[in-house]
């Protein structure tokens, strides 16, 4: 790196040109994000997820229409529990939102489609009993 001292006529007054156009660059910037702040911070891409109103989740409310009418539901019928018991979901399209909370935790086990467009609770997973462990053969010494 050489020395201001060294450096030719020519070569300090580039400096300071590209200096004046790195002040003025950085006066536009200071501009810019003054006018838009959402671009100096963008918003985090996952949401958090929130805790549930009134004590129960969606699932367990659903869970709870469908238990207490002891048959199988539709997605019309479920809202129509779930409005009973103080509980909405709070979409352009409910019903649809229902839906994809069925199909999606159907395939997780919790809800069984048992015609089109009808569920009930899945029965819970049965756990086979434990076998008694078997007799081990005692070795032959030699």
């Amino acid at each position: 790196m050489r020395l201001v001292s060294e450096l030719s006529l020519a070569e300090l007054n580039e400096l300071v040109r590209i200096r004046g156009e790195i002040e003025k660059l950085q006066a536009r910037m200071a501009a810019l994000l003054a006018q838009k702040p959402s671009v100096a911070a963008p918003r985090a891409a996952v949401r958090p997820v929130r805790k549930a109103r009134g004590g129960l989740t969606r699932i367990a409310a659903v869970t709870k229409v469908l238990e207490s009418a002891g048959k199988p539901l539709n997605t019309k019928e479920i809202l129509e529990g779930l409005r009973a018991i103080g509980k909405t979901i709070a979409s352009p399209n409910p019903q649809k939102s229902l839906g994809v909370l069925l199909y999606g935790a159907k395939t997780r086990g919790l809800f069984r489609k048992v015609s089109a467009g009808r569920f009930t609770v899945a029965a819970p997973p049965t756990v086979p009993a434990a076998k008694p462990p078997k007799a081990r053969r005692k070795a032959k010494k030699s």
